[in-house]
């Protein structure tokens, strides 16, 4: 078996939420020693509030007694990472940090633009130790621009980036997406960053500093809305789950409580063959869906004669029916569904993990497979997990030494008091 790509590479990661961890999560993928410097409150309390467990944060719903280990949010992605608990704000804790960054490759953040500094740990501080590092900060808005000191989750950012904008129904008002999709664009832009900053400095010798913020990353997949405003001076409409030219092209329900199909009907030929599968009713053959223009005038009532028509279906049946005929579809999986998926599980996309916390369950692994390096995937660490290791190992501490730390409470495997 081959080494993965990153092998002997070490990533330093100071980071939360998602942007960052996601970031780090796939060069652990690919082999990277990704170590996170956390603080003792990282994960949370040592005491939870009861209502917090409502949400299903924690394994089965329970904080247990170490509910700093049992998130599964923080589980899944510190996936094949370790943890070292450090104090950035002592003297001491930022002297040990910066004796890490020098044996290491990648510095990462996902802090506001103004933490790091704060620290004492800018760029040309960094370089300066360590003329080969390679700095990768990811705050919401960057670190230059009158917004840089703004503090942001993927929310705002992706509002100020222009998305939700566009994202509604016809005539209503912008919505933004449930989930925080700027958060993982984020992440796999910074990643695509330092692999390549790694691929220059393996030619020049030379670190760089990636300033990655996460509002561009949402600028800069709308290509499409900045071509259209460029060549007509308007702003598109909002459409829902319509397209601008295909029709139909929409989630359709199904049988059963909340099942849904999304269907995309791209030329004339798909049409016929999505009539021939509905057994080409009568209302099929008027003049107003007879091509694409057509359809793209009437889709309310077209929408409404195939929902009629695919709510009499299983929306994973009628999927396989319809792309055996050529016609684009999928079912809208709940997560129960997407977990138990066939197709996923042929994939390997999830695979079951042991950790001392919450036992056995399964995680998403990095969503590639290479056919020369199989990829290996390490539980989570416990908080402080590795503190003997990076002390110890790494840095040359002795075990008197790391014992003052914990002491001093500089360092910590639980969050204190």
């Amino acid at each position: 078996m081959q080494r993965l790509p990153l092998t002997g590479i070490r990533v330093i990661a100071l980071e939360f939420y998602w942007a960052g961890p996601l970031n780090t999560q796939m060069l652990a993928g690919l082999g990277a020693e990704v170590i996170k410097v956390e603080h003792h409150l990282a994960r949370g309390p040592a005491k939870v509030p009861e209502s917090a467990s409502r949400f299903r944060y924690y394994a089965d719903g329970d904080p247990g007694e170490r509910p700093w280990d049992r998130s599964g949010f923080t589980n899944q992605f510190m996936l094949g990472k370790r943890s070292v608990v450090l104090d950035l704000n002592h003297p001491r804790g930022k002297e040990l940090f910066l004796k890490l960054v020098k044996i290491s490759d990648v510095v990462q953040d996902n802090y506001s633009a103004r933490v790091m500094p704060n620290f004492g740990f800018d760029y040309p501080v960094l370089k300066e130790v360590n003329p080969r590092i390679i700095m990768v900060r990811q705050p919401g808005f960057g670190t230059i621009g009158p917004y840089k000191d703004y503090v942001a989750g993927g929310c705002p950012t992706g509002v100020h980036g222009g998305m939700p904008f566009y994202m509604g129904y016809h005539d209503d008002e912008p919505m933004r997406p449930e989930s925080c999709i700027v958060d993982p664009w984020a992440g796999i832009h910074a990643c695509c960053a330092v692999l390549a900053a790694l691929w220059q400095r393996r030619r020049t010798g030379q670190g760089q500093f990636i300033d990655s913020g996460q509002c561009e990353s949402v600028a800069t997949v709308l290509g499409d809305k900045v071509l259209g405003y460029q060549m007509k001076s308007s702003l598109p409409p909002r459409i829902g789950n319509r397209h601008y030219f295909m029709a139909p092209h929409n989630c359709y329900p199904c049988r059963g409580e909340n099942k849904w199909i999304a269907i995309a009907v791209a030329s004339d030929e798909e049409w016929s063959a999505l009539c021939a599968v509905m057994d080409d009713p009568p209302w099929a053959k008027d003049e107003r869906f007879g091509d694409l223009p057509g359809r793209n005038r009437n889709q309310d009532e077209l929408d409404r004669r195939i929902g009629e028509w695919t709510l009499q279906h299983d929306h994973i049946e009628l999927m396989h029916v319809l792309q055996n005929h050529g016609i684009a579809a999928g079912a809208v999986l709940d997560q129960s569904e997407v977990m138990s998926d066939p197709h996923l599980k042929e994939r390997k996309c999830f695979v079951e993990i042991d950790h001392p916390e919450t036992g056995v369950r399964p995680y998403a692994r990095s969503p590639w497979n290479m056919s020369r390096t199989p990829q290996p995937v390490q539980r989570a660490p416990l908080l402080g997990e590795d503190n003997r290791y990076v002390l110890g190992e790494l840095l040359g501490l002795s075990d008197q030494e790391i014992a003052e730390l914990a002491k001093e409470k500089i360092i910590s495997d639980r969050p204190l008091a």
